[in-house]
């Protein structure tokens, strides 16, 4: 998908692998390319579950028709949805019941989990393969033994603790629902991830620097990483912030001079 993240797009170069890139969710165009390829050659599919940029979600059901009748390795990167969707943070496939449509399941333990590194899940043989073969696992730090440990107690934390996935959610749902009233031009559903695109990177500086004098941390993401023209304030929700917080960020957001849709 072309709005992966810099670093699945790095690795894939770093491979030496031939590639093709899709439009955002453009599966008439992943389909027609699945339909040229040798029909000898391994295709492996890559998209993120929730993108982090706009904080929309992949289109999982019908990619799991077209590999039902086109058959691929499908690596997906959950690191946005894992801790926030499904049952127990399982991510987003697994709120979809689609988990065995997915083939590699990448995870970010810095995100919900509030870690540091990340895992790769999927087949022994597999995972073996990386342990042998990944270069730039093979030849990196072993991860501490307090990060897994963490990692375990945070797991523990989504199992008993699922009212912090319903609030984050129903939060990203309260910000995005008053803001898109108010006329801003936000993407996404209910991802933790809510953009607001403001148009010029000087806009979107201004507006993050404003916030940040009311004490509210709301980075502005430019060019490269966005689209010219399509500069915006990257605000994110957790489960620990109060409703007296959230309603400060919104109606911060309210009184800015941004150019509205």
């Amino acid at each position: 998908d072309k709005l992966v993240h810099a670093s699945l797009i790095d690795a894939v170069r770093a491979s030496g692998a031939p590639f093709r890139v899709f439009p955002h969710n453009g599966l008439g165009k992943l389909r027609r390319l699945l339909n040229e390829a040798d029909p000898k050659q391994l295709q492996v599919v890559m998209t993120e579950s929730i993108f982090s940029m706009d904080g929309d979600a992949a289109d999982l059901r019908d990619l799991a028709e077209i590999k039902e009748e086109l058959p691929f390795v499908l690596l997906l990167d959950e690191a946005h949805a894992s801790g926030v969707y499904g049952h127990r943070g399982a991510g987003y496939a697994a709120e979809c019941g689609l988990q065995n449509a997915v083939d590699i399941s990448i995870v970010t333990l810095s995100k919900a989990f509030g870690c540091v590194g990340g895992a790769i899940c999927g087949s022994r043989t597999f995972c073996d393969a990386v342990v042998n073969f990944g270069r730039a696992y093979i030849y990196s730090t072993s991860v501490p033994s307090m990060i897994p440990a963490a990692a375990e107690a945070a797991i523990q934390v989504l199992s008993e603790e699922p009212w912090r996935q319903q609030r984050v959610r129903e939060l990203a749902k309260r910000v995005r629902g008053r803001l898109k009233r108010e006329s801003f031009e936000v993407s996404g559903e209910d991802s933790p991830i809510i953009p607001v695109i403001v148009g010029s990177e000087e806009a979107a500086l201004k507006a993050s620097a404003s916030l940040k004098g009311r004490g509210l941390l709301v980075l502005a993401v430019r060019p490269p990483t966005v689209p010219r023209g399509k500069s915006r304030l990257r605000v994110t929700v957790s489960a620990a912030h109060d409703d007296d917080e959230v309603e400060r960020l919104i109606d911060a957001i309210e009184g800015l001079k941004l150019a509205r849709g």
